[in-house]
């Protein structure tokens, strides 16, 4: 008699051969997951986020005969692991590939050196390892690869500490840059801030530091200090620097008194910013209205509003 959770056999062939395209139900702890294998990219891009599809339903869906070719491949939050980058890089679907998303995936080290090596890496230009257990070992390896030329990398929430941060962070390709919650010490903020190729940098979240010289990156254009709580001593360490082409700046919320926030309006960067975001709910009502003052109604300005980050 059978049980709601019928135990079904699939025989898997190898990557090379052909999987008929129909759908095909394995069965797992938890129940059933139903994998569409007659899904296509649609212009180019293959959306399979929150499907808990494990390293098997990745194999069958990137080993059917009539998959046409992926430009962006989305994992998000799936069950995949280190061996799943094993499976990516025998696809032949994946030599047009622009971005790819494995965040929120348990891809560790292991597979973070195994994607150092496949070759469709060098034609990625986004890159998503937000959360996927990577350390800096792993991180350190995949940087170094000469596959590894993406124009924008997301990688916080991993324990890439300064060893893996500061060389990602000048790669000469870099233009947009998340580590955020990285595991970075002040010495390695301090000479990512200094030496970065990104345009965009979000840092926050780490042990914010400031180069001793107090001239950041002529490359930085918008900076993200978020989530980093900032205090007297580093804010001031802020407002001391000078950077030549920096935009937009966001410190969400920031504990510091009203002689710290008057200051900031005296920052070498503060007449050039076109866009601040910041919180400052230890400085009085009298503070933060001379700030605005001070910073005119001619560009944009959020200043106690932290609906930009979440604090937890």
């Amino acid at each position: 008699m059978l049980t709601h959770f019928a135990s079904i056999i699939i025989t898997l062939f190898a990557c090379s051969a052909e999987i008929e395209t129909e759908p095909v139900v394995v069965t797992e702890e938890r129940a059933p997951i139903v994998v569409d294998l007659t899904i296509q990219p649609v212009q180019g891009s293959l959306e399979l986020s929150e499907m808990e599809y494990t390293n098997i339903h990745l194999l069958q869906l990137l080993n059917k005969g009539d998959l046409e070719p992926i430009e962006d491949l989305v994992l998000r939050q799936n069950r995949l692991n280190g061996d799943a980058i094993k499976i990516l890089s025998r696809s032949k679907r994946l030599s047009e590939l622009k971005s790819l998303d494995l965040s929120y995936n348990k891809i560790g080290n292991k597979g973070a050196k195994r994607l150092s090596k496949a070759k469709f890496l060098s034609s990625v230009e986004t890159i998503n390892l937000e959360r996927t257990d990577l350390g800096p070992k792993g991180s350190q390896k995949l940087i170094a690869s000469p596959y590894f030329k993406p124009k924008e990398v997301i990688i916080g929430s991993n324990k890439l500490t300064s060893r893996a941060a500061v060389p990602l962070s000048i790669l000469p390709s870099i233009v947009y840059l998340d580590i955020s919650s990285a595991h970075i010490n002040k010495e390695g903020c301090a000479r990512i801030l200094a030496q970065t190729n990104a345009e965009t940098l979000k840092m926050g979240k780490n042990q914010i530091g400031f180069p001793e010289d107090n001239i950041l990156s002529s490359n930085l254009r918008e900076l993200w200090l978020t989530n980093s709580r900032l205090q007297n001593e580093s804010v001031l360490r802020l407002s001391e620097q000078t950077a030549p082409n920096l935009k937009l700046l966001y410190l969400g919320k920031i504990f510091i008194n009203d002689s710290t926030l008057k200051q900031l309006t005296q920052a070498p960067w503060f007449e050039q910013i076109e866009f601040l975001s910041l919180d400052a709910p230890t400085t009085s009502p009298q503070a933060r209205k001379d700030f605005l003052k001070a910073y005119g109604s001619h560009r944009w300005i959020e200043i106690n509003k932290d609906d930009f980050e979440s604090e937890e």
